[in-house]
């Protein structure tokens, strides 16, 4: 009997302690906010773009927050990993082309910290929109942060990479039909070549 009660007794202990520990786990998730969550950005290829984003700490205890970068996959609906990145052509990865630190922020209650970054557009990026999202997730260290990336606060970037039109003409010959006209019509010829990068 009183060995049924001390299982009883440890397996109510058991349940109390993982009850307070997701409880303060929920808690830490969702103690702190980014803004803007969205950043919309039109650009060219080459362009270096300057942005900030501003992390706050509503909640009453300190945080550890690990940024982590990541593209999305739109026909998915999903944030691909951070292995992807690297697979990812640099042409072609958003995350590739975010300069975000990387580096633990801690935030202690009611802190803010504006965090600058840049993206800088790779010289081959093709014309198209690009997705991109920068999440924020807490915990005692980086490997504990990565497992809650879903559940963390981030900031979404979608970039459209828009296509750098020059639309040139250039007479290349100009010739007249006779060498003189003693009268109308003139016969002329001409040709033009098209020097620009759109047809």
């Amino acid at each position: 009997m009183n060995y049924r009660i001390k299982n009883i007794k440890i397996l109510i202990f058991l349940v109390i302690c993982i009850s307070v520990i997701w409880n303060t786990d929920l808690a830490f998730a969702n103690s702190y906010a980014v803004s803007p969550m969205i950043i919309d950005i039109k650009a060219e290829a080459r362009d270096i773009i300057k942005k900030s984003i501003t992390i706050t700490n509503d909640g009453g205890e300190k945080v550890d927050i690990y940024p982590m970068v990541n593209n999305i996959s739109v026909s998915e609906g999903k944030i691909l990993e951070s292995k992807n990145i690297a697979e990812a052509g640099k042409s072609i990865s958003l995350a590739n082309w975010i300069e975000f630190p990387r580096a633990v922020i801690e935030l202690e209650p009611g802190d803010s910290k504006t965090i600058v970054f840049s993206i800088q557009v790779n010289l081959e990026a093709k014309p198209g929109i690009y997705h991109a999202r920068i999440s924020f997730p807490a915990g005692s260290v980086r490997d504990q942060a990565e497992l809650r990336i879903n559940e963390s606060p981030f900031a979404t970037v979608n970039l459209e990479v828009t296509e750098k039109v020059n639309e040139m003409m250039e007479l290349r010959k100009f010739l007249p039909g006779k060498i003189l006209f003693l009268g109308l019509p003139a016969n002329l010829s001409f040709a033009v070549e098209n020097i620009g990068n759109k047809a």
